[in-house]
């Protein structure tokens, strides 16, 4: 059984990965989230600093801000704790910290913990690579609540295209005329309780084609988290994304 610590347990996210975490019978032996506030629904410590932490643990999910990340680095090293890193909003310095800790730890980073996100990004580079010269725009639809926009899982997806296509293509975002060359255009939409949602659109000049993903309940999110603790378990110290996992899972 895998002793977990879950920093930013008290997020949305955070309390689904302890659920899931507890369902399929991994040790959630205690959490890490600055906001102490409110009533807590679980049976296992939280506490507000690395500094309390007493409980061995043998791998730590990271959920929570990016305002985080350098006491979650130091606990991980320190510990010798392979860390899944699923916060978003990070800098260019941040990211290269994380990748300098991926020299003594074992290190899983995703934008998106949800498998069926990074099977669509593997669909869309293929297609995007195919149909070159189709006109590509991507979609995302979110509840009022998303502070960022775009989301960084759209973000990563139109770099990853950019990419496929060789770099040439410039990102913009959201419109207010018409079409100008080899443009990656994000539209973003915020309201009600909508569904987190992805669509791309390779746009050629007598067809069109559609990948949508569609998130139905934001447990899939932890399903993705548990399914990533069984794959780095047994890892080196490292630096492994969603690719690393469908080439040992397939």
């Amino acid at each position: 059984m895998k002793n977990v610590l879950i920093c930013g347990i008290a997020t949305d996210m955070g309390k689904c990965v302890y659920k899931e975490a507890e369902r399929q019978n991994l040790n959630v032996v205690c959490g890490v989230d600055k906001s102490l506030n409110g009533d807590w629904e679980f049976d296992c410590p939280v506490y507000s600093s690395y500094d309390d932490v007493r409980e061995f643990v043998d791998v730590i999910i990271d959920v929570s801000s990016p305002s985080m990340l350098g006491s979650t680095l130091a606990f991980a090293k320190e510990n010798s704790c392979p860390l899944i890193e699923g916060t978003t909003g990070y800098t260019a310095k941040q990211k290269q910290d994380i990748m300098l800790a991926s020299e003594s730890i074992p290190v899983f980073m995703s934008y998106n913990l949800s498998l069926g996100v990074n099977v669509m990004f593997k669909l869309c580079v293929e297609a995007a690579k195919m149909l070159k010269n189709y006109d590509i725009e991507i979609i995302e639809k979110y509840s009022p609540l998303k502070i960022n926009t775009p989301g960084a899982t759209t973000i990563s997806l139109a770099n990853e295209l950019n990419l496929a296509l060789g770099g040439n293509r410039k990102i913009v975002i959201g419109r207010t005329n018409g079409r100008k060359g080899d443009e990656i255009c994000i539209h973003c939409i915020r309201g009600g309780s909508a569904s987190n949602e992805h669509e791309i659109l390779f746009l050629g000049k007598k067809e069109k084609l559609s990948l949508l993903h569609v998130t139905d309940d934001n447990s899939l999110y932890a399903d993705g988290a548990i399914a990533i603790i069984n794959f780095l378990s047994d890892k080196k110290s490292g630096y492994y994304t969603i690719k690393d996992y469908f080439e040992t899972n397939n």
